[in-house]
This record gives structure tokens, sequence and C-alpha cells, in this order.
């Protein structure tokens, strides 16, 4: 699934190049698009995980595609490919149907007689083009009937079904739901996110070729706005802890709108009596803007070391001939799931909601299940079980780890290191007493700084601190220090971000990743060759997570205790 993520980005980079040059008649304006793209934050790490936004995109710019060939020749094939494409898309994602006012728009105002959107006949094909399209959820609909419960009637199965593949349960609550505090922080936000992706210069590209496309194509540049203006409102105003994820639609076209603006800028060069080398030169340094921009993400952006969660599970199910009881946060929920069936399917494990079995009329099951068996269990699943049985407090605690500063006494003097704390999640408080001994020992006598939503210190293990920044908002800063070139990245937008699978930030040291910042304190220490020889997480979704165990002495195997 990355790899097919991977692909549709890939994809998605060409047809948005076909697009762009396509919308401002100029083949530099679709490469400067492309490259825009390419190498903005949100799509690229999107890119390298198993998620459906490229495919997302590469629909969307498929749909233009076919739209901008039927604008050419109007036929009646050209205009089955354009719904074929936009149907096709509801199978990825739904907000394919933020696209319609915008689409509707341009096809009734480019009415022509051989492609008639209004025509009967046309009205007929995008029906039946419609419903083809909606039997990608027919296994969803078919799929109710084979539940030990199923619809009553098919008028009730309809129901279902539209709840279900809408997820109208939990929408209600997230579109339309920012708070009225949110809202007034989703300008800065918005501008932050617009300067990750495509960099004030990119920015300024995009509002050119805009103005741009208004005075050369006009429709066309109407059909961008009100795409732009509906999928913007969209992500502005739904409440979810990835909100800038939904953002992509409208970055999409504004790399369409910047690469347009590279094509400005060379029409108005052209227009005044000035070299005549001076349109291409202009043309190649836009060009390699968004190139160097590339440059400078990737080592931020690259995820080919992050084996972090397979090292978790592996300690946390290190244990030989014993079963594991894994209920936790949802994010480490899933990454359990997919450990469990990956690397250790022969291991037996369970979550809470599968003891069908433990209930209150049913008192001491769960003793009764540790006494036959060796049980590890999670924090979360011993809370579960003791809600339900109060028996179950027989287990014992088991520490994966000793406090942080004991690691960092066993660490010679001198040694430099990167300290981060950011705003953690409610769930995950710090524990200030042991920041602060750790502390100690990495700064001496130095105060521990004030702690902002964004926190980082550099410094050498025993000296005052090379480097502190503390900010509400995020940050880059960049230092020198032991011959080693610090590039400190806080890319996330807090309190608000829940979810950055490609971290909430970055160290990166002479362009080699070191660290991906977690919410909560994140520590790198570096040895010879700038080589981490401590990586910590504490009070986050990669902190060790505490175990429980159903004995002590020969119960368990020695793994099970360390």
């Amino acid at each position: 699934m990355n790899l097919a993520s991977a692909i549709y980005g890939a994809m998605a980079v060409a047809v948005a190049t076909l697009v762009a040059a396509e919308v401002a008649a100029s083949t530099i304006a679709g490469i400067a698009a492309g490259l825009f793209l390419a190498f903005s934050h949100t799509f690229w790490s999107q890119a390298i995980t198993a998620e459906v936004y490229t495919l997302h995109l590469l629909m969307v710019g498929g749909s233009l595609l076919a739209l901008f060939a039927w604008e050419r020749h109007p036929t009646l094939p050209r205009l089955a490919l354009f719904y074929t494409i936009y149907a096709l898309g509801f199978g990825n994602h739904l907000s394919m149907v933020l696209l319609l006012p915008g689409f509707a728009l341009f096809l009734l105002t480019q009415r022509r007689h051989a492609g008639d959107p209004l025509e009967p006949r046309t009205v007929l094909m995008a029906l039946a083009i419609a419903a083809l399209g909606a039997l990608q959820y027919a296994w969803n609909f078919r799929g109710l009937w084979t539940l030990p419960e199923p619809p009553s009637s098919l008028v009730q199965g309809i129901g279902q079904f539209w709840f279900d593949v809408t997820k109208a349960d939990w929408r209600e609550t997230l579109v339309m739901g920012v708070s009225e505090t949110g809202l007034q922080t989703r300008p800065s936000m918005y501008w932050w996110d617009l300067r990750q992706q495509l960099g004030a210069p990119g920015v300024a590209l995009a509002i050119i070729g805009f103005a741009y496309l208004v005075a050369r194509w006009p429709r066309r540049a109407a059909l961008l706005a009100v795409l732009f203006v509906t999928s913007l409102m969209f992500a502005w105003t739904y409440n979810v802890g990835d909100a800038y994820i939904f953002f992509l639609p409208s970055h999409y076209i504004l790399t369409l709108c910047a690469g347009a603006g590279v094509a400005g800028l060379m029409y108005l060069a052209r227009l005044f009596p000035l070299p005549s080398s001076l349109s291409p030169t202009i043309g190649l340094f836009c060009l390699l803007y968004p190139a160097w921009r590339g440059y400078d993400t990737l080592p931020a952006i690259d995820r080919s070391w992050d084996t972090r969660a397979v090292q978790i599970f592996d300690r946390l199910t290190a244990c030989d001939n014993t079963a594991f009881g894994l209920d936790a946060n949802w994010q480490v929920q899933n990454a359990a799931e997919y450990y469990m069936r990956e690397h250790k399917p022969a291991t037996p494990w369970f979550v809470t909601e599968e003891l069908t079995w433990l209930r209150p009329g049913n008192p001491g099951a769960f003793r009764r299940l540790a006494a036959t068996n060796s049980i590890v269990i999670t924090g979360d699943t011993l809370h579960k079980i003791l809600a339900v049985d109060p028996t179950a407090s027989f287990l014992t605690r088991v520490n994966l780890e000793r406090p942080l500063v004991d690691y960092i006494s066993a660490l010679d003097k001198g040694l430099v290191y990167a300290l981060a704390v950011l705003r953690p999640y409610r769930e995950f408080p710090i524990d200030r007493d042991e920041v602060e001994s750790a502390w100690k020992v990495l700064a001496g006598d130095a105060a521990l700084p004030p702690l902002d939503d964004y926190t980082i210190i550099v410094g050498q293990i025993g000296e005052p601190p090379h480097l502190i920044r503390s900010n509400r908002r995020p940050f880059r800063a960049k230092t020198a220090l032991g011959g080693l070139d610090l590039d400190l990245r806080m890319e996330s937008w807090l309190p608000t971000d829940t979810i950055r699978r490609s971290g909430f930030g970055h160290v990166v040291a002479n362009r080699h990743h070191l660290l991906a910042l977690d919410r909560g304190l994140s520590l790198v220490v570096l040895g010879a060759a700038a080589t981490p020889v401590l990586t910590a997480y504490r009070y986050g979704l990669f902190a060790p997570m505490e175990r429980w165990v159903s004995g002590l002495g020969d119960t368990l195997p020695p793994s099970c205790y360390r």
C-alpha cells in the first residue's frame, strides 16, 4: 500500500504537469506546477504512507484533463470520459463531491451542440455512468445481508448503507465543527501551511498565475477559483486532528496557478523591449525554486529509516509462550493490529472487546484465565478489565524503562544532544520531576527554561545549553555545534494537530535525519560521526508502554521483565 501511494503520487504529479500545461498553454508552466506539487510537504508526506490522498489528486487531475479535452473538442465520448473519471473518483474519496459546483459551472458555461450536458441523451448517459460508478460500493451493500442481524427491509438496508458509507454518525460533529477559538487561529494556520507547501514565492506565483488566467482564459480561471474555494471552505471548518491533509485539493489548485504564474511572468517579459533571453531565464529561475525546495525538504520528509513502531512492539511482545492484551490509543492500536498480523502471526493476543465473557455477572473470570495462561497486558487493557472485574487487581506492573536520567548519566560528558518538548496529548501528561532530573544532567547548573508549545534545546551534556528556542508557533532554527550543522524544524500546528505520521518536527544534522519529534518529549544524543547513541521518547505515542503481568518469579520468562 505504501508503494501504491508512491506510484499514484508520481502519476498525480505527471497528470498535474499536463493539466497546468493545458490550463496556461505553456509546457514550462506544467513543469513548474509538477515540481511544486511533487515537493509540497503534505503531498510528499502522503505519498510515502498507506493513504488515499495521492490517488485522490490523481483522480482530480484526471477529471480536469478530461474536462479540458472536452472543452477543446466538445464531443459525447469526451464528455463520457470526464463523467467516468469523476465517478471512479468517488470510490477513492467522497470529497470528490466538493468538485461538483466548479465542474457544473464550467460545463453549463461551455454548452455546445455535440456535447451539451443538458441534452436528454447526455443526462441519461451521466445517470448511467453514475450508477456504474456506485457499483464500487456494491460489496458494502451486499455485506449488510451477511451480518448476524441483517436489515429487515430494503429501505432499512439503504439507510444503513448510507449511514455506514458516509460515516454520518461522526461527520455530524466534524463538518462545520471548528470552535470559535479554532476559527480565529485558522488564518494564521493556513498562512503557515501555505508557506510549508509552496513557500512565500510560490504563493506569489500562484496569485500572479491566477491573474494571468483571468486575463486570458476567464472561464478556466473561474473553474479553478470555485474548486479552490469549495475545497478550502470544507477543510477550514472540518474539525479533525489532521485538518492539514484536507487542504490538499486547494493546494493542488494553487500549484496549477503557480505554474501559470511562471508562464505569466515569461509572457510579461516578452511584452517589453527587453533582451530576448530574459523570458527563458525567468522561466528557468522559477523552476529552480521548487527544485531547491525539494532538496531542502528531503532530509526531513524521508522515512526510510523509520522503524520506531516495530521497535516498540518488539520490546512490548518480547515474551515467548505468552498471550498479550493490547488495548491502546487508537493510533497505537492500529499499529498493534498490523504488527501482530505481519510480524508475529502465531502469537496470541486480544483486546478487551473480544473477551465476551468479561462482564460483571461473571466475577473472577480474568483471574481464572490468568491462572492457566501467561498474560501480559498494557495499562489501557488493565483499566478496562478492572472497570468490569475488580478481582483482576492481582496483576503486577513491570516497568519497561528506567528513568530517563539513568540513560543520560551513563553517557560521556560533552556529547551533543537535541531535546524537544512539544505540547503533549491530554492523555500523556508530562512528568515535570523526571524532566527536571534529566535536565540537571544534560545542562549542569542551568535552570530549566519555560516550556511553550514548541521548545527545542541543543547543547553538550554537562554544559550550559548552546541554543534554547521556545515559541507558541512553529518555527525553523539552524545552528552549528561540535562540527555539526543542525537544522531544527517544527512542522506541525499545535494544539490542533493530533496526527502527524511524518512527525511533528525533525532534527537534521549535515542533511542526515536524526530525530522525528513526537508530542511530549523527544531526545537524541550523538556519538562519534554524528551517530545517535541514545534516542528516547516520553509522554507520547512513541513512549514505552507500561506492562502488567500475571505473576512474578518463574511465572513468565525473564524477557518479560526487561
